[in-house]
């Protein structure tokens, strides 16, 4: 697996048709292609998502753990002339939660506040 992590300058979907790019030896790939082959987002529910105020894809700034390996077997998929491709399931890492702390994170801050230690 190789980890690649989203930056704030360009969009999600950039960063995947570069990297997909790179892979297949290509100097361009179309936005369909590369939302096509990222677990079944096609360009058509991208816009809609993007129309809805909906990021599609990870968030920026977390990791995302795409095997370079299935990208290249679905590249020569489509190539081939394979109706059907492979997906290529790109997952990320969860972003911390934020909000109120569970209640077992509580009572654990609240004994160790009593017992004077670090939190």
């Amino acid at each position: 697996m190789t980890e690649i992590v989203m930056l704030d300058t360009i969009s999600t979907t950039t960063t995947l048709a570069l990297l997909l790019a790179q892979v297949s030896g290509r100097l361009s790939i179309k936005l369909d292609e590369a939302c096509a082959l990222f677990d079944g987002t096609t360009a058509k529910s991208y816009r809609n998502k993007k129309s809805l105020g909906r990021e599609p894809f990870p968030s920026f700034g977390h990791p995302l753990h795409v095997d370079l390996r299935d990208v290249a077997a679905a590249i020569d998929a489509r190539r081939a002339g394979a109706k059907a491709a492979p997906r290529v399931v790109a997952s990320a890492s969860a972003p911390k939660k934020r909000g109120r702390p569970t209640k077992a994170e509580a009572a654990r801050r609240s004994a160790a506040a009593q017992e004077g230690g670090a939190v």
